[in-house]
Formats: structure tokens, C-alpha cells, sequence
């Protein structure tokens, strides 16, 4: 990988030294490393797809072409930059480079790696431990996942949605297991945001409340104070039995309910009794 793909990186080779340097005495130009990532920040920031930088081979020499996205803007990656400088406190640096982490996501991390300097690698670092961030690294995939607020916003252009069923459930699920065995029952409406990796956005506040109102009234949590609530007890079925039983087809997947009937654990089911004589 060329010193052209490090967009947050200072480095940079000089072709022709003596031009340069006769433009450096002149004071008409000067070599500060500050291009690559001047390129890449107009670029994000006009709502364009991220710049590409390709080595190819002429001759003798190598030589690289970058490669600028014209056309409409994306309001969407305006948006996610807004949210990420906002996340971020005005981190400019910090946004930009969370930002190209989300771009970037089909990537393995190995190949990100190279794009950053050792000046910028502890901000790249930062982000991906941010457990509030756009994305969390999968380390036993090499890859970056993205956060379920950075989907909601790249795939519905909104800061928010409303949990489904299905994700409702597994949350509460998960949420209950772990704090009724390890916190005396204890959860905090930041234990959800990021167990549900929920963004800070007011619009994830208001859901976040209205999901602890539900619960409150389905008697399922009870609130101490603000922010802090108690799981009153467990009002999740529980699966009846494994993956592996129902694989196996020693149960039935969702029978009528009139024949839900599972066998205890560590026995076989026996087949139902035959008519006399019959085979």
C-alpha cells in the first residue's frame, strides 16, 4: 500500500526535488503532508463519496491516479457527519476519521490500518473502542461493524426506529439475564443504549423512555429515580427446549398449541402407542 492511500497521514514523496525546492525558496509553495487529507475532508464534507487513490505501473515508474465523485449530493453522509461531529464534541479530526470507518466498513481492519499514521492511529483506535461509537471492531473477523444507529441512518435517512418486536424481545432477554444474575436486578437506561447500541440523539432519548414506560406498565421493570430501574421478575418464555433438539427433530418447531407437548430433559420420546394388531 502506496503512501497515497494514507488519507490521515502526513507522509509524502517528492518527485522532482529540485522543482520543489525551487518553489520552496521562491515562497510559492510549501510541502506540509496536509494534502491527502485536505482531498478527503472537502470531499466528505460536500456530501460526495470518499476519494480512491490507485498505484498503477507506467514504464519503468510506478504512478497513482485519484479518483474525485462528482454528481448530487448525499444528504445521508451529511447527515451522518453532522451526528458523528456532534458525537464527538466538534472533534473535527475524531468525526472525520469515525466517518471514514463507516465508509470504509466493507473492509477488513488489516487494510483500514494502512490508511492512518502513527500520529492519527490513536484517534483510529479511540473510535473503534468508543462503546457509544458508529462502529465496533469484530476482531475475530477483522471487520467493522456498524453500529445500529449507523444503519438506521444510512438505510432510512433517520436518527432513530422503533425496535421491532422481534428486537424488543431479545433485548429485554439479554438485558434480564445479565442484570438480575450479576446487578442485583439494577439496569440504567445506559445499559440499554448500548446493549441496544443506541446513539445520543434526542430522538433515541424519547425511545429509550418510551420502551421504559412500556415496561413499567407490562410490570416488567419499576423505577428507583431517574434513569434507574429494577427488573421485577422474569416475564420472558423461556425456550423449551435446544437448537440442537429441534434440529434433531425431537421436538416440533412451533406446533399447535393444543400439541405442545416437550418431553423432559434426558429422556427420548417414545412413539405413540399402536392398535393391536398392526406393524
Amino acid at each position: 500500500m502506496f503512501f497515497a492511500n494514507k488519507w490521515f497521514s502526513r507522509s509524502h514523496k517528492t518527485v522532482n526535488r529540485l522543482l520543489m525546492e525551487t518553489l520552496r525558496v521562491a515562497r510559492l509553495v510549501d510541502e506540509l503532508g496536509r494534502g491527502k487529507n485536505v482531498i478527503f475532508r472537502e470531499s466528505i464534507f460536500a456530501g460526495k463519496r470518499p476519494p480512491q487513490a490507485m498505484t498503477e505501473r507506467a514504464g519503468h515508474y510506478s504512478r497513482w491516479k485519484l479518483v474525485l465523485y462528482d454528481g448530487t449530493r448525499d444528504d445521508r453522509q451529511l447527515r451522518l457527519l453532522e451526528r458523528l461531529r456532534d458525537h464527538y464534541g466538534n472533534d473535527e479530526h475524531k468525526a472525520l476519521i469515525a466517518n471514514a470507518l463507516v465508509l470504509w466498513r466493507s473492509q477488513s481492519v488489516s487494510t483500514i490500518k494502512g490508511y492512518v499514521d502513527d500520529e492519527s492511529f490513536p484517534v483510529f483506535q479511540e473510535v473503534l473502542e468508543d462503546a457509544n461509537g458508529p462502529v465496533f471492531f469484530y476482531e475475530g473477523a477483522d471487520e467493522i461493524i456498524p453500529s445500529r444507529w449507523i444503519n438506521v441512518l444510512l438505510r432510512d435517512g433517520k436518527d432513530s426506529k422503533q425496535l421491532s418486536e422481534a428486537e424488543e424481545f431479545h433485548l429485554y432477554d439479554v438485558l434480564y439475564h445479565i442484570h438480575a444474575n450479576f446487578h442485583q436486578g439494577i439496569v440504567t437506561t445506559d445499559d440499554v443504549r448500548k446493549m441496544a447500541r443506541f446513539g445520543k440523539t434526542s430522538s433515541e432519548n424519547a425511545l429509550l423512555s418510551k420502551l421504559f414506560r412500556k415496561w413499567a406498565a407490562e410490570g416488567k421493570v419499576e423505577k428507583i429515580k431517574s434513569g434507574r430501574y429494577r427488573f421485577l421478575k422474569d416475564n420472558t418464555p423461556r425456550k423449551t427446549a435446544s437448537l440442537w433438539e429441534k434440529l434433531k427433530g425431537e421436538v416440533v418447531i412451533n406446533p399447535p398449541r393444543s400439541e405442545r407437548v416437550v418431553p423432559p430433559s434426558g429422556t427420548t420420546p417414545q412413539p405413540a402407542a399402536r392398535p393391536p394388531g398392526t406393524t
